[in-house]
């Protein structure tokens, strides 16, 4: 009988060693399991950032300011122009600003940054403005753009805000990664041709002086 106990305590151990084993095999397995989908989670996520780094809205080079009225729901002033390439783009808008509030101030003060009539797409959601001290702040939102039927302007619309508003480094790009501020090709080749302009005409004026001082000369010889 001593042999029979000894051999029923080894299968006894076998079948605990087996029952270890098989748990660590389901644990690998699903620790695996768990490493995949978060490898294709972060895959999807990073394959969903779209990064354009061009900006597509002109003149932004220049901050815009414009000051509000508290009992207007309305007051606006232009900003810049979107390049009608964006028709129908997802398209990424980030900006800084920065508000010197008035002596009043109303709880539902704020403002938003809208297209040009008769579109009035919104670019940039509210923001608020409830506040007498001066507060800043950088926005960046995503927004699918409308078909645009030409290069079309934007403006900043203020409601309730007794305060000045000012708007720069407005950078437009289409896809859903916003990256630093950057002028637009557009704006890039408009200052070298005004650069080379410039070149030429002290080049032009230059001549004309030595041609005419060179005349000078030669009538006092």
């Amino acid at each position: 009988s001593g042999l029979h106990d000894t051999t029923w305590g080894s299968w006894v151990k076998i079948a605990n060693n087996q029952d270890v084993s098989d748990a660590q095999q389901v644990a690998k397995n699903y620790t695996n399991t768990q490493i995949s989908a978060t490898n294709n989670n972060i895959t999807l996520a990073v394959n969903g950032i779209q990064i354009g780094g061009t900006n597509r809205a002109f003149g932004t080079a220049i901050p815009k300011s414009g000051r509000g009225d508290i009992n207007n729901v309305n007051s606006i002033y232009g900003l810049y122009t979107l390049s009608k390439d964006l028709s129908g783009k997802k398209v990424v808008v980030s900006f800084d600003w920065s508000y010197t509030g008035g002596s009043v101030v109303k709880n539902n003060a704020h403002f938003v940054i809208q297209l040009n009539d008769p579109l009035y797409n919104v670019l940039c959601g509210e923001i608020s403005l409830a506040s007498t001290s001066a507060i800043s702040g950088h926005n960046v939102s995503t927004n699918f753009l409308p078909d645009l039927p030409s290069d079309y302007g934007f403006y900043c619309r203020m409601d309730y805000a007794d305060g000045t508003l000012t708007i720069s480094n407005f950078k437009v790009e289409i896809g859903t990664k916003a990256t630093d501020w950057t002028p637009s090709p557009e704006d890039v080749d408009a200052n070298i041709s005004s650069a080379k302009n410039t070149a030429s005409n002290a080049a032009t004026a230059a001549t004309n002086a030595q041609n005419s001082a060179n005349t000078a000369n030669s009538a006092i010889s």
